[in-house]
């Protein structure tokens, strides 16, 4: 079991650390990784994504597969929904190596969505963590732009956001440019006011 990671490949969320797929598979490569397949279990475009990897570890005696699945979808995933078969992926692959012992007692970051955030010195994006409106922060900011919570939920669902997962930063960017706001959401609704 080999969990010695670098700083660039563990991300903190929540005061836990996890490990990106890139430290597992660094490790997996040094000690000699035999091959990784994958196969696509199951793919909806811009719904879902399922897909197994298979890895496989030989020692001198003999050689033993680990198979992990990972599952990407539009509602978990939002941001990343043109990427949703190769995030289902990049799971799978995660899983297995961690089925194979490495990192085995951490959870892989690309199992916690897009909300991880990097610690010091990591080599991945420093963007803070994505920071999410609640249902009541929107409905107040609706009714001060004066839109119907209906029809914005509505452009949220056509977009397939959840309400929940609506950025606090683009709320407000909504709130500074109202009537923009509003005829961009009713364009896309194909509605008028």
């Amino acid at each position: 079991m080999r969990n010695d990671f670098k700083s660039d490949e563990i991300v903190s969320m929540k005061g836990k650390e996890y490990p990106v797929v890139g430290g597992r598979l660094r490790l997996a490569h040094e000690d000699g990784i035999d091959g990784i397949t994958t196969q696509i279990i199951q793919f909806e475009p811009n719904d879902f994504a399922v897909v197994s990897a298979r890895i496989t570890l030989s020692t001198e005696n003999s050689s033993r597969p680990f198979t992990g699945h990972g599952v990407a979808s539009a509602r978990k995933d939002a941001r990343l929904i043109d990427s949703l078969l190769e995030l289902a992926e990049t799971r799978a692959i995660a899983r297995a190596l961690r089925f194979a012992g490495y990192g085995v007692e951490y959870t892989g970051a690309e199992e916690l969505g897009e909300n991880a955030v990097p610690l010091r010195g990591s080599s991945r994006s420093q963007r803070p963590a994505q920071v999410y409106a609640t249902v009541e922060e929107i409905t107040e900011t609706l009714t001060e732009m004066r839109l119907d919570a209906d029809v914005f939920f509505q452009f949220l669902a056509l977009h397939n956001i959840e309400p929940n997962q609506f950025p606090k930063e683009r709320l407000a960017k909504m709130k500074s440019n109202p009537e923009a706001s509003k005829d961009a959401i009713y364009e896309a609704l194909g509605t008028q006011p």
